[in-house]
């Protein structure tokens, strides 16, 4: 009944008028209903626009952040790899010398043999042999007066006694040598005349031998100058000056220019030279070190820069011969090179020790040794150089295939990158087979450094453009003549003297020279 009630009045017709009224009335609370609802999603859309474009500020600002803290970690891991590198990089895997090796590096494995230490069973002991009698300076006879079996009177000569010789050094005396130059009357016209000093008669009051002797101290025994004038002042008695050390270092100098420029020249019509650099300081900035040497001649020059430029001056714009060096890029202008394998072994070995690529390290390595122990064997005349160079034939090939997969697939980049550029240098690699006078390591310059960066350790360089001619002429001097066993005291001697006599001073190279 009920739902027929409701159907009934619906089904009522309402009066016209009625109608229209009722229906705006609606419309009108249901478009202000609806404008209500509009406005409220309008200001609800404009702060949801506001809070997108905070979002998005928001969102630009950590993705600047994060890109930030990416660029921090990417350096910092950098950072580490480099310090991680670096602690891990000794003698044995860079050109630091072995006294930098801390506890931590383990020493050189060498070959146990079962034996014990020092003197073994059969071997023959050895003595310092006696003087030659012409250079014995004193002969004392010890004769017995009586005999000791029955006390009888003892005469006569013994034809082979026996020898003991006690050798020493006379107590060291300064010789203090006065001159005195007379002024005399002519008793004719009555005019004074002053005798002349004797040629060679130094300007200083120190003569040639204590010049050589400070000079030695200094540039070879690697003494600073205050030691110096301690030495002279204990052991001679001699009260002398820092700043005399200095101007004899200077007439020193002087006295070696010549010679080591001549010496100079020699090393640029050489066939092959060793060529190596190590730093230094001038005037509190930084400087470099370079020596240019041959088995019989060094020369060493103290340059600002590191760059070819430096090379081309030392060796000539027109160098022809073989240069034997690391793969520094001073050096990649010259036509004809032999990088040094010892150079390369330390090469090898830093791939495993400090850039994470052992297994290609471990045979790269094994070629390095290869090359140089048969080098030794020719070196050492057990096999000939055409042997030598059959021999190394599998290893040339060996090692250009390892360096090409350790240059495409080596886990460490360093390692990849270092590969790439050992191959480059392929064809220097071994330019030492087609001449048997050219040597596969650099270590004669490397050894030939090594006293000069001891003494940089102990003196911090030069104070002065005087300073540095010095050490360059003291050092290719005394390493000049070490190297052909010549009495270097002595040459300094003639060559002070020389100078002061206004002559050339000897020259340093070689007799076959």
């Amino acid at each position: 009944m009920e739902r027929l009630k409701r159907l009934r009045g619906r089904a009522e017709p309402r009066s016209e008028v009625e109608r229209p009224a009722a229906a705006n009335g609606a419309l009108r609370a249901k478009n202000a209903q609806l404008e209500t609802t509009v406005g409220a999603l309008r200001t609800e859309i404009g702060q949801l626009q506001a809070t997108v474009t905070a979002l998005r500020a928001e969102n630009s600002e950590l993705r600047d952040s994060v890109g930030g803290q990416q660029s921090r970690i990417a350096e910092l891991e950098r950072q580490v790899e480099q310090q991680a590198a670096k602690l891990a990089t000794n003698s044995r895997n860079s050109s630091a010398p072995p006294s930098s090796d801390g506890p931590a590096v383990p020493p050189r494995r060498r070959k146990k043999r079962g034996l014990r230490r020092g003197g073994q069973p059969g071997h023959e002991g050895a003595t310092r042999a006696l003087v030659a009698l012409a250079a014995v300076d004193e002969v004392v006879d010890c004769r017995p007066e009586s005999c000791t079996a029955c006390g009888a009177l003892l005469l006569g000569e013994d034809a082979s006694p026996e020898r003991r010789q006690i050798i020493d050094v006379p107590t060291p005396k300064i010789i203090v040598r006065e001159y005195r130059l007379h002024r005399l009357i002519c008793l004719a016209c009555g005019s004074a005349t002053k005798a002349e000093a004797p040629e060679g008669l130094p300007d200083s009051v120190f003569g040639v031998g204590l010049h050589a002797l400070a000079a030695l101290l200094v540039g070879r025994f690697r003494q600073s100058k205050r030691l110096v004038t301690e030495l002279f002042e204990v052991v001679y008695g001699l009260s002398i000056s820092p700043g005399s050390i200095c101007a004899m270092e200077q007439r020193v100098a002087a006295a070696l220019a010549e010679p080591v420029e001549e010496a100079r020249a020699a090393l640029r019509r050489a066939k092959v030279v060793g060529k190596d650099e190590t730093g230094w300081r001038l005037l509190k900035a930084k400087a470099w070190l370079w020596v240019t040497a041959t088995d019989s001649l060094a020369v060493f020059t103290i340059a600002r820069r590191r760059s070819s430029q430096i090379v081309k001056q030392i060796l000539g714009e027109a160098f022809a011969g073989v240069v034997c060096s690391d793969r520094w890029s001073a050096y990649t202008y010259l036509l004809q090179r032999q990088i040094c394998w010892a150079h390369l072994l330390r090469d090898f070995t830093a791939m495993s020790e400090r850039h994470r690529s052992a297994w290609h390290r471990q045979r790269l390595a094994e070629c390095a040794r290869r090359v140089m122990a048969a080098y030794a064997e020719r070196q050492a005349g057990r096999i000939s150089h055409d042997e030598m160079v059959r021999c190394l034939v599998p290893v040339r090939e060996r090692t250009r295939r390892l360096l090409t997969w350790t240059a495409n697939s080596a886990p460490g980049s360093k390692a990849q990158s270092m590969a790439r550029e050992i191959l480059k240098l392929e064809a220097h690699l071994w330019t030492f087979l087609d001449d048997a006078s050219i040597p596969v390591t650099n270590n004669l310059c490397e050894r030939l450094l090594r006293y000069a960066v001891i003494w940089r350790k102990l003196s911090y360089g030069c104070d002065s453009e005087a300073g540095a001619r010095f050490v360059e002429r003291i050092l290719s001097v005394s390493a000049s003549l070490q190297l052909q066993r010549r009495d270097v005291f002595a040459y300094l001697t003639a060559a002070i003297d020389a100078h002061f006599r206004g002559q050339p001073a000897p020259s340093i190279l070689p007799a076959s020279s």
